[in-house]
């Protein structure tokens, strides 16, 4: 059991070199990722909130409506090329974000009740 104990602890340790890695080659691409935007600057509040989440933190962000909510889940995805789920009751701010994000170049899609399960399944391929 002990050595088991020890696979472990080794395996982890070099996934938080890998960790920390990726963080950095993240944090290098946010100047880019902004202007990709179209952002010259953050509102207040996001950036604690897209700090603690590009840190790899668990990260719960509460702001009021139309103050960029969006960005701070948009921007650390795009630092850090992976991808990101966003569960939203509002079919009709899917379809606007997923629509403005597209013309921008960002691959975004959506999976709702008001799309065939084909359309679903696309999204979900892709």
């Amino acid at each position: 059991m002990q050595d088991e104990a020890v696979i472990i602890k080794k395996a982890s340790a070099r996934q938080l070199v890998d960790d920390k890695m990726a963080m950095a080659r993240a944090w290098r691409k946010m100047p880019q990722v902004l202007e990709r935007l179209g952002y010259s600057s953050l509102r207040p509040g996001q950036d604690k909130i897209i700090a603690s989440v590009m840190s790899g933190r668990d990260t719960i962000g509460i702001l009021p409506t139309s103050q960029g909510k969006t960005a701070c889940y948009l921007i650390p995805t795009l630092c850090s090329g992976t991808r990101t789920l966003v569960f939203s009751p509002l079919v009709s701010l899917m379809k606007d974000q997923v629509d403005s994000l597209s013309k921008l170049g960002v691959a975004a899609g959506q999976i709702n009740s008001n799309l065939t399960p084909v359309e679903n399944n696309m999204t979900r391929a892709a």
